[in-house]
């Protein structure tokens, strides 16, 4: 697991280099090998082998879900963590936000012909490098085609800045993965002794570790083209469909309450109830829903002395350097919450491949935690470390379950303006990045930064070990929406974060609310959620002095804008076209209800009186007969959900629907009206009501233009 020799019997396991990533392996491999049911907690609190030892209780593993070759006389189903990948690509094909690749500079004697004899050993090896992924009868599946040869023509260029055009190019290039196998490779010729090999790969067939095995298999392939032979492996003998159908098999059905999905999910809920929808950032402009998910990058450094010193308080609260880093952000992210927020959740990933059968299997096999944290500023650092801690090591212990099953389990807001659940991701790398070794040439590998971001802040650090493997630093980077940040905020909370990590170190005891994190300067104008935001763009209205939102909580999501008249106003706009001025200025998501004051009610301080306020909510009009479009939107709806318990105005997401449903109902859909809704427009147009306009609309214009794109 951890990729080191010489470890002894009484060595700690997060002294010699493992992490939280690496005890979750190493747990999953125990109790796979010994038949044993120890959990990541047990290895945090026993990090030696001795110790841990104690802690084993041996069971019968005959029961146990064991990796088998999947059943290939039907169609395959995709795996768990595809299905968000399908839909998100399903949803905008153009989009690059998940391709993926290794990017190689190769200087000396090249063999051209034998590194595309190469790539195609390495393709035809792995089975997710020639798949792609249709819709089926029942939903979208795995197709592998059959092996045949890989072309890589040599692109000879002329000038060195045409081979970073083509590399951008290859890369911010999307796959419609239910057309085609979603890879491209490309070999362009700088001169005769220098090229570059790039290979971009969709996230539905591949995650980071899977890189290492493909520069593994390309290194081995390539030696052997060169020495005129195929490449001599072992017997391939598990594929990504199997783990596909191993995962299914373990997990259960979410219904079945004795299941492994059903047992997770209700963890999930639990820990979840009531999270804050958006987390409250120092942005500079409000969200929006038309988003182009721009990203730009800072790069910073942990030197190798506070990579020390953060592993021995680390190892002081038998807590890991990650559990270090996210208790550090969560208390950076509460001092710069304009509304002070203590509630703060935070994604992860996390590899997923627990299972030795599927270390060399190329494939998506990660999966993504939302961590939640409540940070009481009252409290020590110490104690915050250990809520991260526990809450931490809770998260681990119910990694099996896909992230898309717990947001259709949680059923958060949506909105195309942020995504679910979280908008900060926290990723830790504690392995270096793949070495490849070709004969006869010097191979740099380059990492293309995306300029694709699809959370609001996403913090990386990848630690570095000496050639002895002592910390020798750990390098960072801050990814951060170019639409919400500028440059000098994203500069600040680089510093803040420095700033507090050095203070905790220097006083692990400190209390959170002491702890120095100036306010952030410039235009950055914080936002606890996006109900602020819209009453700001009502205020931007000629006619409103001053405007609150509210959600009613009765449906939930339901929202309701209340304002004043700005003084002197003569003629006061409808309800109509306030919404369509918020519709203007790009609103993720508009008020249900927009009414009028002659002024707010306060309470006995002077604040605006939100429970008076939602006394004042008007009640819906009883609904008119439902259209001929309308009826015939509630039999698709009724069909895909399974029940009637719904009226026009009702959210899709709010009585039974998910991400595997909407699917579902968009195929419905686009059979009776081809082309005029996409799966995306679904996220955002929620209702019988909603849908049915747009699908009037269509046919009221028949000889109109093309349906509008949504991006999602």
């Amino acid at each position: 697991v951890l990729g080191v020799s010489g470890v002894g019997v009484g060595d700690d396991f997060f002294v010699v280099g493992g992490d939280s990533l690496a005890a979750t392996r190493a747990v999953a491999r125990i109790n796979a090998e010994l038949g044993t049911s120890i959990g990541v907690r047990d290895l945090f609190e026993a990090p030696t082998a001795t110790a841990l030892t104690d802690r084993l209780d041996v069971h019968d593993a005959s029961a146990d879900t064991v990796p088998r070759t999947a059943d290939r006389t039907g169609p395959i189903p995709l795996a768990p963590p595809q299905h968000r990948m399908w839909l998100l690509n399903q949803i905008d094909t153009t989009s690059a936000a998940y391709n993926i690749g290794i990017e190689l500079r190769l200087v000396g004697n090249l063999d051209p012909e034998a590194l595309e004899a190469a790539l195609g050993d390495v393709v035809n090896r792995h089975e997710s490098l020639r798949t792609r992924y249709p819709r089926g009868p029942d939903g979208p599946i795995q197709e592998v085609l059959a092996p045949e040869p890989l072309a890589v023509p040599v692109h000879p260029v002329a000038h060195r800045h045409e081979v970073d055009v083509a590399a951008n190019e290859a890369f911010a290039t999307g796959f419609d993965v239910a057309a085609a196998v979603p890879l491209r490779t490309g070999l362009y010729r700088v001169t005769p002794d220098e090229h570059l090999l790039i290979l971009v790969i969709h996230h539905i067939a591949a995650d980071g570790f899977s890189m290492r095995t493909l520069a593994r298999d390309l290194v081995s392939a390539y030696a052997a083209r060169v020495a005129g032979h195929s490449p001599e492996w072992s017997f391939q003998h598990m594929h990504y469909a199997d783990f596909a159908q191993w995962q299914r098999d373990l997990l259960g059905h979410g219904d079945d309450p004795n299941s492994l999905a059903h047992q997770q999910i209700e963890y999930w809920r639990s820990v979840l109830d009531a999270a804050p929808a958006v987390t409250s950032l120092p942005l500079d402009r409000p969200r929006t829903n038309d988003r182009k998910f721009a990203g730009e990058s800072l790069h910073f450094d942990i030197p190798a002395q506070v990579h020390r010193d953060l592993i021995d308080v680390a190892r002081t609260h038998r807590a890991t350097v990650f559990m270090m880093i996210h208790a550090v952000l969560a208390v950076v992210l509460v001092r710069l919450s304009e509304h002070s927020s203590t509630d703060i959740v935070v994604g992860t990933p996390v590899s997923g491949r627990g299972r030795a059968e599927f270390d060399d299997v190329v494939g998506m096999f990660v999966n993504t935690l939302a961590l939640r944290t409540h940070v009481n500023t009252n409290s020590t650092f110490s104690q915050t470390l250990e809520d991260v801690r526990d809450n931490d090591l809770a998260a681990f212990a119910h990694s099996d379950v896909p992230f898309e099953s717990v947001v259709d389990a949680v059923n958060p807001p949506r909105a195309r303006a942020y995504t679910p659940l979280f908008q900060v991701l926290i990723e830790f790398r504690g392995e270096a990045p793949p070495k490849v070794e070709l004969p006869g040439l010097m191979v740099e590998h380059l990492e293309r930064e995306s300029r694709t971001l699809l959370f609001d802040l996403h913090w990386t650090f990848e630690e570095r070990r000496s050639s002895d493997g002592s910390p020798d630093g750990i390098t960072g980077r801050l990814s951060y929406a170019a639409e919400l940040f500028d440059k000098p905020t994203a500069d600040v909370l680089v510093d803040r974060f420095h700033s507090i990590l050095q203070q905790v170190l220097d006083a692990p005891d400190s209390v959170v609310r002491d702890l120095d994190c100036a306010a952030v300067h410039g235009a950055a104008a914080s936002q606890a959620s996006d109900l602020p935001t819209v009453g700001r763009v009502l205020e931007m209205h000629p006619a409103v002095g001053r405007a609150s939102v509210i959600d009613t909580g009765s449906p939930p999501g339901r929202r309701v804008a209340f304002w004043v008249p700005a003084p002197a106003t003569a003629v006061l706009p409808s309800a109509d076209e306030l919404r369509e001025f918020c519709a203007k200025h790009g609103l993720a998501r508009l008020p249900e209800d927009v009414v009028a004051l002659g002024a707010f009610p306060t309470d006995a301080v002077g604040d605006v009186d939100i429970e008076a306020l939602r006394a004042l909510v008007p009640q819906r009009n009883p609904q008119s007969m439902p259209s001929e479009v309308q009826r015939a939107v509630v039999a698709v709806w009724a069909e895909v959900l399974g029940h009637e318990d719904f009226d026009v105005r009702d959210g899709f997401f709010d009585v039974g629907g998910n991400s595997q449903r909407v699917v579902e109902l968009h195929r419905q859909i686009d059979e009776r009206w081809p082309g005029v809704l996409r799966v995306g427009q679904l996220f955002d147009l929620v209702t019988v009501e909603a849908q049915a306009a747009v699908l009037e609309d269509s046919e009221n214009h028949e000889e109109g233009g093309p349906p509008e794109v949504y991006e999602f």
